[in-house]
Protein backbone atom coordinates (compact mmCIF):
# COMPACT_ATOMS: atom_id res chain seq x y z
CA UNK A 1 0.00 0.00 0.00
CA UNK A 2 1.33 3.25 -1.13
CA UNK A 3 1.39 6.06 1.36
CA UNK A 4 0.18 10.00 -0.18
CA UNK A 5 1.64 12.27 1.99
CA UNK A 6 -0.50 15.03 1.42
CA UNK A 7 -3.36 13.19 2.35
CA UNK A 8 -2.07 12.65 6.07
CA UNK A 9 0.30 16.27 6.65
CA UNK A 10 0.50 19.67 6.38
CA UNK A 11 3.84 21.59 5.09
CA UNK A 12 4.34 25.13 6.69
CA UNK A 13 7.74 26.59 6.37
CA UNK A 14 9.47 23.46 6.42
CA UNK A 15 7.50 21.86 9.16
CA UNK A 16 4.76 19.25 9.08
CA UNK A 17 1.08 19.09 10.48
CA UNK A 18 -0.75 16.39 11.01
CA UNK A 19 -4.07 16.08 9.01
CA UNK A 20 -5.11 13.12 10.78
CA UNK A 21 -4.92 11.34 14.27
CA UNK A 22 -2.32 8.68 13.98
CA UNK A 23 -2.41 7.50 17.53
CA UNK A 24 -3.76 8.78 20.95
CA UNK A 25 -2.08 11.23 21.95
CA UNK A 26 -1.22 13.04 18.52
CA UNK A 27 -4.10 15.41 17.65
CA UNK A 28 -4.59 16.78 14.16
CA UNK A 29 -3.07 20.23 13.35
CA UNK A 30 0.24 18.71 16.05
CA UNK A 31 3.57 18.91 14.45
CA UNK A 32 4.80 16.39 13.69
CA UNK A 33 8.00 14.27 14.19
CA UNK A 34 10.28 13.99 16.71
CA UNK A 35 14.83 13.85 16.90
CA UNK A 36 16.12 10.39 15.99
CA UNK A 37 19.84 9.32 17.01
CA UNK A 38 21.28 10.66 13.70
CA UNK A 39 19.68 14.17 14.21
CA UNK A 40 16.89 14.26 11.56
CA UNK A 41 13.26 14.10 12.59
CA UNK A 42 11.75 11.31 11.47
CA UNK A 43 7.32 10.05 12.02
CA UNK A 44 5.48 7.20 12.57
CA UNK A 45 2.85 5.99 10.27
CA UNK A 46 0.73 2.93 10.17
CA UNK A 47 3.93 1.39 12.33
CA UNK A 48 6.33 2.79 9.50
CA UNK A 49 8.76 5.31 10.23
CA UNK A 50 9.66 7.97 7.52
CA UNK A 51 11.89 10.87 7.33
CA UNK A 52 10.19 14.26 7.19
CA UNK A 53 12.94 16.20 4.50
CA UNK A 54 12.04 12.86 2.25
CA UNK A 55 7.91 13.29 2.92
CA UNK A 56 9.16 17.05 2.47
CA UNK A 57 11.04 16.55 -0.75
CA UNK A 58 7.62 14.28 -2.14
CA UNK A 59 5.41 16.42 -1.00
CA UNK A 60 6.64 19.00 -3.44
CA UNK A 61 8.76 17.18 -6.59
CA UNK A 62 7.26 13.11 -6.12
CA UNK A 63 8.92 10.25 -4.82
CA UNK A 64 12.90 9.83 -4.80
CA UNK A 65 13.90 7.99 -7.72
CA UNK A 66 16.39 5.05 -7.05
CA UNK A 67 20.21 5.23 -6.48
CA UNK A 68 19.47 9.31 -5.00
CA UNK A 69 19.08 10.63 -1.33
CA UNK A 70 17.76 14.13 -0.60
CA UNK A 71 20.69 16.56 0.53
CA UNK A 72 20.32 19.35 2.89
CA UNK A 73 21.93 22.15 1.19
CA UNK A 74 23.14 23.96 4.31
CA UNK A 75 24.09 20.49 6.29
CA UNK A 76 21.48 21.41 9.18
CA UNK A 77 19.39 18.40 9.31
CA UNK A 78 16.89 20.39 11.17
CA UNK A 79 15.89 22.60 8.26
CA UNK A 80 13.60 20.89 6.10
CA UNK A 81 12.43 23.79 4.20
CA UNK A 82 11.74 23.28 0.49
CA UNK A 83 14.46 25.56 -0.71
CA UNK A 84 17.10 23.82 1.35
CA UNK A 85 16.07 20.29 -0.17
CA UNK A 86 18.08 19.12 -3.08
CA UNK A 87 18.11 15.74 -4.63
CA UNK A 88 21.50 13.97 -5.25
CA UNK A 89 23.63 10.66 -5.12
CA UNK A 90 24.84 9.29 -2.06
CA UNK A 91 28.41 10.88 -3.40
CA UNK A 92 27.25 14.11 -3.98
CA UNK A 93 25.64 14.28 -0.63
CA UNK A 94 28.94 12.90 1.17
CA UNK A 95 30.56 16.25 -0.73
CA UNK A 96 28.20 18.04 1.08
CA UNK A 97 29.47 17.23 4.90
CA UNK A 98 31.15 19.54 7.06
CA UNK A 99 34.51 19.57 7.83
CA UNK A 100 35.39 16.30 9.97
CA UNK A 101 35.71 16.51 13.93
CA UNK A 102 39.08 14.53 13.82
CA UNK A 103 40.48 17.39 10.89
CA UNK A 104 43.72 18.82 12.39
CA UNK A 105 44.36 21.26 9.76
CA UNK A 106 41.02 23.11 9.78
CA UNK A 107 40.92 22.65 6.11
CA UNK A 108 38.48 20.07 4.30
CA UNK A 109 41.18 18.16 1.82
CA UNK A 110 44.36 19.08 3.30
CA UNK A 111 46.18 16.54 5.99
CA UNK A 112 49.96 17.22 7.26
CA UNK A 113 52.16 14.40 5.68
CA UNK A 114 54.73 14.28 8.17
CA UNK A 115 56.69 12.28 6.11
CA UNK A 116 57.43 14.62 3.69
CA UNK A 117 56.87 17.41 5.92
CA UNK A 118 54.20 19.06 3.59
CA UNK A 119 50.41 19.95 3.20
CA UNK A 120 48.42 16.85 1.43
CA UNK A 121 45.62 17.75 -0.63
CA UNK A 122 43.31 14.45 -1.02
CA UNK A 123 39.89 14.51 -2.42
CA UNK A 124 37.33 11.52 -2.85
CA UNK A 125 35.37 11.52 -5.82
CA UNK A 126 32.94 8.50 -6.57
CA UNK A 127 34.43 6.18 -3.99
CA UNK A 128 37.87 6.78 -5.29
CA UNK A 129 40.99 9.40 -3.76
CA UNK A 130 42.36 12.31 -6.08
CA UNK A 131 45.92 13.25 -4.84
CA UNK A 132 46.62 17.08 -5.54
CA UNK A 133 49.83 17.24 -4.12
CA UNK A 134 52.42 18.14 -1.10
CA UNK A 135 52.81 21.25 -0.78
CA UNK A 136 54.82 23.30 1.61
CA UNK A 137 52.29 26.35 2.04
CA UNK A 138 49.22 25.93 4.39
CA UNK A 139 47.04 28.24 2.10
CA UNK A 140 48.08 27.00 -0.91
CA UNK A 141 47.23 23.83 -0.23
CA UNK A 142 44.22 25.23 0.79
CA UNK A 143 43.47 27.41 -2.36
CA UNK A 144 43.98 23.58 -4.63
CA UNK A 145 41.76 21.85 -2.14
CA UNK A 146 39.27 24.54 -2.69
CA UNK A 147 39.84 24.55 -6.77
CA UNK A 148 39.45 20.54 -6.68
CA UNK A 149 36.38 20.73 -4.74
CA UNK A 150 35.13 23.27 -7.03
CA UNK A 151 35.98 21.14 -10.38
CA UNK A 152 35.10 17.79 -9.02
CA UNK A 153 31.86 18.26 -6.47
CA UNK A 154 30.11 21.49 -8.40
CA UNK A 155 27.70 22.63 -7.21
CA UNK A 156 27.72 20.19 -3.96
CA UNK A 157 30.68 21.51 -2.87
CA UNK A 158 30.99 22.46 0.74
CA UNK A 159 34.10 24.19 1.93
CA UNK A 160 34.23 24.61 5.52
Amino acid sequence: MEVIFKDIFHYNNGKLYWKVKPKSGINIGDEAGWLNTTGYLQVCYKRKKYSVHKIVWELFNGEVPIGFVIDHIDVNPLNNKIENLRLGSMAQNQYNHSLRKDNTSGIKGVSFSKDKNKWRVQLKVNKKTLNFGCHEDIEFAELVAHEARVKYHGRFARHK
